[in-house]
């Protein structure tokens, strides 16, 4: 009777198993609550320091295109340039976020690119013929690349633009470019030769188009590390982005018939352009103010026919020695070279338009070789030519030459 009367109780009062339920699920949910607000904070923690890592990035890119701060002259100035750049980032903005760029330990990765795609005329005659929209349109259009000038980390003997700063590998994984330099490359050229198509067609100016592209991968370590919640997979979480920006007071553009279009060298890169003459090593030494240059022809690709058509434009565009030259990277010191044994009399133009102009162009010890090996560059003011006997004569000078044009082939 006491039992049963007990038991009318608990059920009038609320108390018994319908509350004792409500215990187990609360301690069934409790756990399942407090990991989902602990997810939302660890969100929301990654969200902001995401924020703050494209806020960090778009600074150092800033800094980084700023005028004169950057000078691609020479591999020591460019990495100069990019570890100064790397200073900036950890003493003026590192307080936004902890960045430390140990090699061995450190919790951020910082990548500079340097991108250069100066297509200088988009035509050869910049008028209503020359279709600017469908370099938009039209990836291989191109009808005049005698002029350009394509400079980016993935050739050949240019990786000294580009540098890495921090760990290569975290436990997150291996930290290299995510840029597709090729992709980016011919976007660059395709809106650059758009743009000067329609400024030269106003009587503009052609510009180039030099970017820089910084990267930056950060360890987060999670807010609370939280059992289960925090294991070698998800903490530390890698957080990545990269900003690409224009260079401010970037050189204009090289496409033009001059012979020191290396005069913007601090905004292009170590490069060297030169023209499709040789002189033999001795000459190149003697202080004769009339020395003797001329041994025949070069030309700058294997399959490249003996045309006067092309050495016409070569001895107006040296860029064409870095574009098509069959090695990786250009023309250098230890280049072999193949030789074009024409007289081509209908050059005396191309020469006449190089009188009085300081050129680079290189030596050999023996220039009547077939494919002579280049030991070295001199700087050359043409002064007469005679085309009948295959003379040109000039004034040669070895000083002040592009570091690329005194080094072998520039290291990776």
């Amino acid at each position: 009777m006491i039992m049963k009367k007990l038991w009318l109780w608990f059920r009038k009062s609320g108390s018994g198993p319908a509350n004792g339920q409500s215990l187990v699920e609360m301690a069934v949910v409790t756990p399942l609550l407090i990991f989902m607000l602990i997810g939302v904070f660890e969100v929301g923690w990654a969200l902001r320091s995401y924020l703050v890592l494209v806020n960090v990035n778009r600074e150092v890119t800033r800094f980084a295109v700023r005028p004169g701060y950057m000078n691609f002259s020479t591999i020591q100035t460019t990495q100069e340039s990019y570890q100064r750049v790397r200073e900036w980032a950890e003493s003026s903005i590192g307080e936004q976020l902890s960045l430390d760029f140990d090699n061995n330990d450190g919790n951020v990765t910082l990548i500079i690119s340097h991108i250069v795609a100066d297509t200088g005329k988009p035509c050869e005659e910049v008028n209503a013929s020359c279709d600017c929209e469908r370099f938009l349109t039209d990836p291989n259009y191109n009808p005049f690349p005698q002029d350009d000038i394509i400079i980016h980390p993935g050739l050949a003997g240019y990786g000294y633009q580009s540098a890495l700063f921090g760990p290569i590998t975290t436990t997150t994984g291996v930290r290299a470019t995510r840029v597709d330099y090729g992709t980016l490359i011919a976007d660059l050229s395709a809106k650059n030769n758009e743009f000067n198509c329609k400024i030269m067609q106003k009587d503009g100016v052609a510009s180039s188009n030099n970017v820089i592209v910084t990267e930056m991968f950060y360890d987060l370590p999670q807010l609370f590390g939280f059992p289960i919640i925090s294991n070698p997979y998800t903490d530390p979480i890698q957080l990545y982005t990269h900003t690409t920006m224009r260079l401010v007071g970037a050189a204009r553009s090289s496409g033009r018939v001059e012979g020191n279009i290396t005069a913007g060298i601090e905004q292009i890169g170590s490069i060297c352009l030169v023209y499709p003459m040789l002189i033999k090593d001795d000459m190149a030494a003697n202080a004769n103010p009339q020395n003797i240059i001329q041994h025949g022809w070069l030309k700058w690709g294997d399959s490249i026919l003996n045309d006067e058509f092309y050495l016409s434009y070569a001895l107006q565009y040296p860029q064409m020695s870095l574009n098509d030259f069959d090695t990786p990277g250009g023309i250098r010191k230890g280049s072999q070279v193949n030789k074009v044994n024409g007289v081509y009399s209908g050059l005396a133009d191309e020469l006449a338009g190089l009188s009085g102009l300081r050129i680079i162009i290189p030596t050999s010890s023996d220039p009547q070789s077939n494919r002579p090996t280049i030991n070295g560059f001199v700087w050359a003011t043409i002064s007469d030519a005679d085309l009948t006997n295959k003379i040109v004569t000039a004034r040669v000078d070895t000083n002040n030459l592009p570091e690329s044009c005194t080094s072998p082939l520039l290291p990776e």
